[in-house]
């Protein structure tokens, strides 16, 4: 590798970083005012999507893919601050995996396919997980107890657990849809290497109105923490049996939001407080990227429909990347 090719490389790496930075911080919202369906699925899809190329111009290196991880957690840090604690430990999974599966499988043909089923399953996983923490197995039992109840009534055979096969369809279709997006990351440099986006207006780049979403959230969750909390005191002096149920909702929604939330933040923070220079540059290109997301998604809106969106979206976002660091070459 020539020095021309690796400084290319090593900017590419950075811009790439910035653009998962923004993925993590505020690039679904953006998505779901632009009304893109799915934008839980994308903004993972897109991460793995991101890694994997992080991976692949960085020469494979372990060191570099958890590099970046942590560089976006910093800036995670500083732009969500109310982000969920679970939010943090999917990011860094996905960072922890690539880092380990590109630097020992050095194949991009393969390498993303396996990344993006794995790192989907562990999506998937993880919200049934914290659905077992917040609401417990009463919850499911419940559902069964329903279901068998509602099968019996029609005579239809009920000598199953829906429970369990609800969750087995929701991890194949997340592990599934993984290795397709995992696929399309192995073919993305080809297709961004003759993409032309010179029809796309980068002249609007006037962001969509932005509001409050710090005191929306606060408002929507003390909102239904009340009705939570209205119908526990309910169940309490009414003695129904759905009291500790919700109580248990209240518990972990507390504990995550005001305490484990903001001390995982505070906590990066610290960390961060000696890379105040990388921060600063890396939040810079986050601000240049932001610029052409909504140019890039009128565009797609326009020319494209279904899933094709979420792909030229992709496609186009990664070139504007690359092509920035190419203009910074030239």
């Amino acid at each position: 590798m020539n020095q021309e090719e690796g400084e290319f490389n090593h900017r590419a790496v950075n811009r790439l970083t910035a653009l998962w930075a923004l993925n993590e911080s505020g690039l679904g919202g953006i998505l779901h005012a632009a009304k893109f369906p799915f934008t839980g699925i994308f903004v993972g899809g897109f991460a793995v999507i991101l890694i994997s190329l992080i991976a692949r111009y960085s020469n494979y290196s372990f060191k570099a893919i958890l590099k970046a991880t942590a560089m976006v957690l910093m800036i995670k840090a500083a732009v969500s601050p109310h982000s969920p604690f679970p939010a943090y430990i999917a990011v860094s999974f996905q960072g922890l995996l690539g880092a380990f599966i590109f630097s020992t499988t050095k194949n991009f043909k393969a390498a993303p396919i396996l990344f993006g089923g794995l790192a989907l399953l562990e999506s998937a996983i993880q919200k049934i997980l914290l659905t077992v923490l917040f609401f417990g197995m009463s919850f499911w039992k419940s559902v069964d107890d329903f279901v068998i109840t509602t099968l019996k009534t029609f005579q239809l055979p009920a000598d199953f657990s829906f429970s369990e096969w609800i969750a087995l369809s929701y991890v194949t279709v997340y592990f599934v849809l993984g290795l397709i997006i995992g696929r399309f990351a192995s073919q993305i440099p080809d297709a961004v290497s003759s993409l032309d986006f010179s029809m796309i207006s980068f002249s609007d780049t006037s962001h969509p109105v932005k509001q409050n979403r710090k005191r929306r959230k606060r408002r929507l969750l003390i909102g239904l923490l009340s009705i939570l909390l209205s119908i526990e005191l309910m169940g309490v002096f009414l003695k129904l049996p759905f009291g500790q149920f919700f109580f248990r909702v209240i518990f972990f929604m507390l504990l995550f939001y005001y305490v484990v939330g903001p001390l995982t933040t505070k906590l990066i923070k610290f960390l961060s407080r000696n890379r105040v220079q990388e921060i600063s540059d890396l939040n810079n290109n986050v601000a240049q990227l932001r610029d052409s997301v909504k140019p890039v998604i009128k565009y797609v809106n326009m020319n494209y429909h279904g899933v094709y969106r979420f792909k030229m979206f992709v496609l186009y976002m990664v070139a504007i990347s690359l092509n920035d660091v190419k203009t910074d070459n030239e």
